[in-house]
């Protein structure tokens, strides 16, 4: 098990979101840290470089001041799920349970977060799915979801 209590955030290498070229090019954990060091965000990516090129809340971020990027090199990304879900119960960080674009709004909606297991050339094919229409894991599948039951709509 992770220990998420273990991880000091703030010895962790860090760059500005407006250095963000500069992420290295690993699989991690990535934590958007505010101007008060505050814990906004956690996410996951097998490569943090190409996942902040054209991350779907930059703008949320930007919104937010000074931001800072955080992250944790994990070698097996196997594990990033599992770590990443360890570090958003331990930190809490408000924006990983809202939709994207809804700071400063007062209309977040709260989501609930699931973990499943699938196959790796499962995971792979959702994988290059997603890169080729440019949407999240998430997006893809809760409109897979909202798609078995065509006549109830979110509200």
């Amino acid at each position: 098990m992770f220990d998420a209590s273990a991880v000091d955030i703030l010895k962790l290498p860090s760059v500005h979101l407006n250095l963000k070229n500069k992420l290295p090019r690993v699989a991690g954990i990535y934590i958007v840290l505010d101007s008060s060091d505050r814990v906004r965000y956690i996410g996951l990516s097998r490569d943090i470089k190409n996942r902040w090129i054209q991350h779907h809340r930059i703008d949320e971020f930007k919104a937010l001041g000074e931001i800072k990027i955080a992250y944790l090199t994990v070698s097996d990304y196997k594990l990033l799920g599992h770590i990443e879900i360890a570090l958003i119960s331990y930190f809490k960080p408000d924006l990983n349970n809202t939709r994207g674009g809804n700071i400063g709004k007062g209309h977040g909606v709260d989501l609930t977060r699931t973990s499943f297991r699938i196959e790796e050339f499962e995971f792979e094919i959702l994988e290059d799915y997603c890169k080729s229409v440019g949407r999240t894991k998430s997006d893809v599948l809760r409109e897979l979801i909202r798609s078995l039951k065509p006549n109830i709509k979110p509200s």
